[in-house]
C-alpha cells in the first residue's frame, strides 16, 4: 500500500493494472489493489469490481484537450486468472466486442485516446509481426496513443496511420524500476548459464516518454513531438555481494546522471532500441 502514496507524490496521476500478474494473489487481492489505489488518490485502470469498470476510460482535461485512458492486457497468469463466480475482472485485449466498445465509448469523449496495453514475452528484442497488427487494429478502433509494457525491455516507438491522421504505438517502455538485471556490470561479459532476468542489461533501461499533440478539429490528431528522457536504474548487487556495502540500494536515476561508461553505453543502446521516431533527451 505505501507504494500508491508514493506514487502520488511522484506526480502519477492513474496506474495501469491490467497486466499478467493482476490475478497473482487472487480476485480479492486485485479489488484490494484498486481499492488502494483510489484511496490514495490515484486512478486504478484496466480491473474492477465488474467487467464495465474494467473497460471504462479514465478521463482528464489537460491543455484543452480531453484525454482518456484505458488498460487492456493480452494475457493473465493461468489463463483469464477468474475462476467462474470469482471477484474481479481484468480488461483483456482478447475480449474483442468490449475493446471496440471501450474504445468506441472513449472516442465520443475524448479528443485523445490514450491506450496502455500490456503485451509481447520477457527479453523478446521487438515487437513481432503479431503485435504490429493489433497495434494497427486498436489505432483503427480508436486509439492514439499506444503505451506498450511487458517484456521488461524497450522496444521501437512508431508513427502509425491512423482515420484521424496519425497515431504513435510505443511497443514497450522498458522497467521504469526493477530489481532485473541486477549482476550486470558495464564491460563485462556475463555468463551464458545465467537467466536472463539477472543480467539483462536491457531490463534496467527505461524512458520518460513526452509525446506533444494537438487537434486542430474534432475526430482529428496530430503528433508534434515524440521526445524520450532515459532513465537508469542503479543497483548495488555487487558492493552488497563484495561486502562493500550492507544495505540494499535499487534506485532510479535519469541516465545524464549516471557514471560516464554507462551513460556512452547504455544511451546507444536506447537510442536503437526506440529508433529513429524519438528524440533521445540525453541531457535531461
Amino acid at each position: 500500500p505505501e507504494v500508491a502514496a508514493a506514487l502520488v507524490a511522484a506526480g502519477v496521476d492513474a496506474v495501469a493494472v491490467a497486466n499478467n500478474h493482476a490475478m497473482d494473489q487472487t480476485g480479492r487481492g486485485l479489488l484490494d489493489t484498486v481499492a488502494t489505489a483510489r484511496a490514495a488518490g490515484l486512478a486504478p485502470l484496466g480491473a474492477g469490481e465488474t467487467i464495465e469498470e474494467a473497460f471504462r476510460p479514465w478521463l482528464v482535461e489537460r491543455g484543452g484537450l480531453r484525454i482518456a485512458v484505458l488498460s487492456f492486457t493480452r494475457f493473465v497468469n493461468h489463463g483469464h486468472g477468474r475462476p467462474p463466480g470469482a471477484p474481479g475482472h481484468v480488461a483483456h485485449v482478447t475480449q474483442e466486442e468490449l475493446v471496440r466498445s471501450a474504445l468506441s465509448a472513449a472516442r465520443e469523449q475524448a479528443d485523445l485516446v490514450v491506450l496502455a496495453l500490456h503485451w509481447s514475452s520477457d527479453w523478446e528484442d521487438g515487437p513481432v509481426p503479431s503485435e504490429r497488427r493489433l497495434g494497427r487494429q486498436l489505432v483503427e478502433w480508436g486509439a492514439d496513443l499506444i503505451l506498450g509494457t511487458g517484456p521488461h525491455v524497450l522496444h521501437e516507438v512508431e508513427r502509425v496511420p491512423s482515420p484521424r491522421g496519425e497515431a504513435l504505438v510505443a511497443y514497450s517502455l522498458g522497467n521504469l524500476v526493477s530489481n532485473q538485471g541486477l549482476r550486470y556490470r558495464v564491460g563485462e561479459r556475463p555468463g551464458r548459464d545465467e537467466h536472463p532476468v539477472a543480467i539483462t542489461p536491457g531490463a534496467r533501461d527505461a524512458v520518460l516518454l513526452l509525446v506533444r499533440a494537438s487537434c486542430p478539429e474534432r475526430g482529428r490528431v496530430s503528433l508534434l513531438s515524440v521526445e524520450a528522457v532515459p532513465m537508469w536504474t542503479e543497483n548495488n548487487f555487487w558492493a552488497i555481494r563484495d561486502r562493500e556495502a550492507d544495505v540494499d540500494d535499487v534506485h532510479v536515476v535519469r541516465l545524464a546522471e549516471a557514471d560516464a561508461p554507462v551513460r556512452a553505453e547504455r544511451a546507444a543502446a536506447i537510442s536503437s532500441a526506440l529508433g529513429p521516431t524519438v528524440n533521445l533527451l540525453l541531457d535531461r
